[in-house]
């Protein structure tokens, strides 16, 4: 399994555990980085199963792809997903409201 196939599997999991979220994937080649992007900001923040599962995933990911790269994210984060690879969102997740 690549390293690719294998976070887009556990995302797949992951968003019925946590319906209020949406989660996106890029690999960054330029980085050689794996980034999954979390939101809402007070999942990625406060929600203690989600930072146990971030843990396992992050514990998972580096001992079967020792040679590889992950890093977890919210949309506040200083670098970002400029295209993602794979998005996903939960069936409760409710996009924020933008007032013009």
């Amino acid at each position: 399994m690549t390293p690719n196939a294998f976070i887009i599997s556990k995302l797949q999991s992951f968003i019925h555990d946590f319906p209020q979220t949406r989660v996106r994937y890029e690999h960054d080649k330029l980085s050689d980085t794996h980034f999954v992007e979390v939101v809402p900001n007070k999942v990625y923040y406060l929600n203690d199963k989600y930072i146990e599962w971030e843990s396992k995933m992050f514990d998972e990911f580096v001992k079967r792809f020792p040679l590889e790269n992950i890093g977890f994210i919210s949309d506040d984060a200083i670098v970002g997903i400029d295209h993602a690879d794979f998005e996903l969102k939960g069936s409760t997740n409710t996009p924020l409201r933008t007032n013009f």
